[in-house]
């Protein structure tokens, strides 16, 4: 995406960050919501950490919710677990940003997984 992504675009961009295979454990994202803040200059303190920003393009500050789940592999021993192999965090106050790359596309990241679960053996959720 090109151009400054609205809302809807912007909840799509963050999941897209956030969601990921790794080690055989899949973490998605559901019920994401965000907000827009009013775009501001790049900030070095406060940016460098945003992965191929363009320095001369505005920031914009996000804030929202979500709900992250982290499913674990089904095998084995924990074949008894399907379709309750997830653990859920609920993040209902979370910060970022979209930024816009030197590629020229937009990217969006709000929040991190962190902590302990809110609830363990959940399902993953249904899309």
């Amino acid at each position: 995406m090109r151009t400054r992504p609205d809302a809807r675009q912007m909840v799509s961009l963050v999941q897209c960050s956030s969601e990921a295979y790794l080690d055989g454990y899949v973490t998605l994202l559901d019920r994401v919501k965000v907000q827009a803040g009013r775009a501001r200059p790049y900030d070095p303190r406060a940016d460098h950490g945003l992965a191929g920003i363009d320095v001369r393009a505005p920031v914009i500050p996000i804030r929202g919710s979500g709900v992250s789940y982290v499913c674990s592999p089904i095998t084995g021993a924990a074949s008894k677990d399907r379709g309750r192999n997830c653990s859920e965090f609920v993040e209902s106050q979370a910060e970022g940003a979209c930024w816009r790359k030197t590629s020229g596309r937009w990217d969006c990241q709000m929040g991190e997984i962190t902590g302990t679960p809110d609830r363990v053996n959940q399902p993953p959720p249904k899309f």
